[in-house]
C-alpha cells in the first residue's frame, strides 16, 4: 500500500488501508510527491520552460490548453505546435509536463 502527498502536506492513514495492510502482512509505503505548482517551477527554473495554462470555450464547450515556452536571454519561443490539452485544468498540465519531459 502506497501513500502519495505532497511535501508540504501531512500523510493520513485511514483505518480501511491499515486493516488491508494488516491483513495482507504488506507494509505500509509513503512517498513524497510535488505539487503541480512545483513541478512547473522546477521546469522554469531549471530548463528554462515555461508551461502555462489556459482555458478555451465556445457556446458548448470549456476545455484548457497548454502552451510550452522556451525561455532564453533576449528571446522566446513556443516549444508545442501540437494542441496541447485537456478537459480539466489538471489534465492539461499534466499533458503539458510530460510534453515538457521530451524536450529535455
Amino acid at each position: 500500500i502506497r501513500h502519495c502527498y505532497s511535501e508540504q502536506r501531512s500523510p493520513i492513514r485511514n483505518k480501511m488501508e491499515d486493516w488491508y495492510a494488516e491483513r495482507e502482512k504488506r507494509e505500509v509505503e509513503i512517498i513524497g510527491l510535488p505539487m503541480y505548482q512545483q513541478v512547473i517551477d522546477w521546469f522554469r527554473n531549471n530548463h528554462k520552460i515555461s508551461i502555462e495554462a489556459y482555458v478555451g470555450h465556445d457556446e458548448n464547450s470549456i476545455w484548457w490548453n497548454v502552451s510550452l515556452v522556451k525561455v532564453e536571454l533576449g528571446q522566446h519561443s513556443t516549444v508545442n505546435e501540437d494542441d496541447i490539452g485537456g478537459d480539466t485544468y489538471y489534465e492539461a498540465v499534466n499533458n503539458g509536463i510530460e510534453e515538457a519531459l521530451k524536450i529535455i
